[in-house]
């Protein structure tokens, strides 16, 4: 029941709060736009904006747009207690480590994947709005919709929220989770970059990459428009095999995080300690 209750303390929270809103309403834009220039370019192409590969791309991008605002809301949700000033009070309450995180956590979890619906939402709305025409957009089928955000934005915004929940608890500071955010994003681009463009290493970096963007770019490489129209990136499986990875470590720095985490007062360590006194 504790553990409820936290959830639902931390959503009332949140929803009472503009930012979150605002993150919202900006991802949806920019999903929008970025739909409207997909449509204006596709204009002669040979794959539909309403293919599954198209889909993928316009949400991937679109999703990494989110990775702050999930990174925002997962370190606010970790470190307010600590920034408030209010762990006397928080610590010493009737609950325990578990319910303490889980609590915050799940509230993030839900928030990051709500914010990821902005990608979906968006798209499908600048679809629907657009006079285009039908061979440019194709048949409309919101199960692909619902199929890649389910794929690809609920586990990017799963992977985000989970590392800076753990980065801001460790860090206790809430704008660790804005860095958790940057950090997976320089860490995609340097395996798309580095590792794939330099180095040739396609498998290494598809693999290694934590938002599976290399994974989505060899496909795009690869495939041809017929395979484009057909085939959802979502289910192949080396993009299978990324989220697998990625999402395990997810978990991963979650227990760790739960292991190492204490409801204690934090001391500095002592050679890190300033002197206050004063003389007389």
């Amino acid at each position: 029941m504790k553990l409820r209750e936290i959830i639902r303390y931390e959503l009332w929270y949140q929803a009472r709060r503009p930012a979150p809103w605002l993150f919202l309403g900006t991802l949806a834009g920019l999903a929008y736009l970025l739909a409207r220039l997909v449509i204006a370019d596709a204009a002669g192409g040979d794959v539909p904006v309403n293919a599954p590969y198209m889909l993928a791309s316009m949400m991937h991008v679109a999703g990494i747009a989110a990775l702050l605002p999930a990174g925002a809301v997962a370190g606010e949700a970790a470190g307010r207690d600590v920034m408030t000033r209010m762990t006397p009070l928080a610590y010493t309450a009737p609950v325990d480590k578990a319910a303490y995180l889980g609590g915050r956590l799940a509230a993030a979890l839900l928030l990051g994947a709500g914010l990821s619906l902005a990608a979906p939402a968006g798209t499908l709305l600048a679809v629907v709005t657009s006079d285009a025409a039908a061979d440019v957009l194709g048949p409309l089928r919101p199960a692909y919709y619902a199929s890649a955000w389910l794929g690809m934005g609920l586990p990017n915004a799963v992977v985000a929220t989970c590392l800076a929940f753990a980065l801001a608890t460790f860090a206790r500071r809430p704008m660790a989770g804005w860095a958790a955010g940057a950090l997976l994003f320089i860490a995609s681009l340097l395996c798309l970059t580095f590792l794939a463009g330099w180095l040739g290493q396609w498998t290494l970096a598809s693999l290694a990459d934590p938002l599976g963007h290399t994974t989505l770019q060899e496909m795009g490489q690869a495939w041809t428009p017929n395979a484009k129209r057909t085939r959802a990136p979502w289910l192949t499986a080396s993009y299978l095999r990324n989220r697998a990875l990625w999402l395990g470590v997810g978990a991963g720095v979650l227990a760790l995080t739960h292991r190492r985490f204490r409801l204690a007062h934090h001391l500095p360590a002592p050679g890190r300690a300033r002197v206050t006194a004063r003389p007389a």
